[in-house]
């Protein structure tokens, strides 16, 4: 299927909601079915570096202690892979 929008379409999303959806698609892809719809990534802050990089920091919010489980892995081994992407 070809895509929506041409290459050149723009988003008006602001640079905070895409590093969220960002996150969100890289915990949907890592935890394919076992991952119910009620985790949330919530920004928590962006710090720009003279180098031209940056750091995002964002909390990834979930409803009970088995999702949490799930979520963070055995010694946060899945976290781990989510932070990476």
């Amino acid at each position: 299927r070809p895509w929506d929008l041409p290459p050149s379409a723009v988003t008006d999303k602001s640079k905070v909601a895409q590093a969220v959806e960002v996150v969100r698609e890289s915990v949907y892809r890592r935890l394919n079915q076992e991952l119910p719809y009620s985790i949330v990534p919530v920004h928590d802050s962006w710090t720009n570096f003279d180098n031209g990089s940056y750091r995002i920091e964002q909390t990834i919010v979930v409803d009970s202690v088995p999702i949490k489980q799930i979520v963070v892995g055995k010694r946060g081994s899945v976290i781990g892979q989510i932070g990476i992407r």
